[in-house]
């Protein structure tokens, strides 16, 4: 399914908001699991252009609850969470916001870490909400080393970028147009695709995508990479 559009009524239960309607006009019921499936699709490799104006959460604060730091603190140091995440009691979750220095353009995702009395997260309302086109931008030091990972999630990304290049996808997508601008960076010499396990099938498209214009690997782990440590990253990418 595509982005998170908002909460509906569910025809099959009732229930006044658990069914949660995508942008690609798909639907699922959190409550009695009822399905819609998409109406339309993005061209391949794309997403659909989010033409409403994207504006930040109102209510946004640096003070991240106990709960949301304490997830974001077993994979990123205290000053990485203090520089690229703040939390917003509306959604009733922590925020990673990305703005154009070109055009204003901004971007934002809110992950939820609510989790049910036995330890699994609530399946109440999305794990995760984004507003705003997904953009493109490299982290760390990829002009040096030569080689960048294409990640889905930007946590991944943060810890990546401590040892080699790396770009969030926001998902498992990467637009034709992104492509095209990183296989051109000539500094880059190599890239990649590490998605989450689920998500091996993708990875392997999206390489073969990128293999006709760059040298490019796909990497595969039990683990996502934000869960492994900066020693075990360094032995996967070397």
């Amino acid at each position: 399914m595509g982005v998170f559009v908002g909460h509906e009524p569910c025809p099959k239960c009732g229930s006044k908001d658990n069914l949660a309607r995508y942008q690609d006009g798909g639907a699922f019921c959190f409550g009695c699991r009822y399905y819609e499936p998409p109406t339309h699709f993005a061209p391949y490799g794309q997403e659909k252009e989010d033409p409403i104006p994207v504006i930040l959460p109102k209510d946004l604060t640096s003070e991240l609850p106990k709960d949301n730091f304490d997830w974001l603190a077993q994979y990123l140091t205290p000053e990485e969470i203090k520089a690229n995440f703040s939390y917003s009691p509306a959604l009733q979750r922590h925020v990673y916001a990305w703005t154009s220095e070109f055009n204003g353009d901004c971007y934002w995702e809110a992950r939820s870490v609510l989790r049910t009395p036995d330890g699994m997260f609530s399946h109440k309302t999305p794990k995760t909400v984004s507003r705003g086109n997904k953009p493109f931008f490299i982290l760390g030091n990829w002009r040096g080393g030569g080689k960048v990972v294409l990640v889905e999630d930007i946590v991944s990304a943060i810890k990546l970028a401590r040892i080699t290049g790396s770009i969030p996808l926001f998902g498992a997508i990467l637009r034709q147009e992104y492509l095209m601008r990183l296989v051109k960076i000539p500094s880059i010499k190599e890239i990649v695709v590490w998605l989450d396990r689920d998500k091996y099938k993708e990875a392997l498209k999206l390489a073969d995508r990128i293999s006709f214009l760059r040298r490019c690997t796909v990497l595969s782990t039990e683990d996502d990479p934000k869960a492994l440590s900066e020693a075990e990253l360094k032995e996967l990418l070397t």
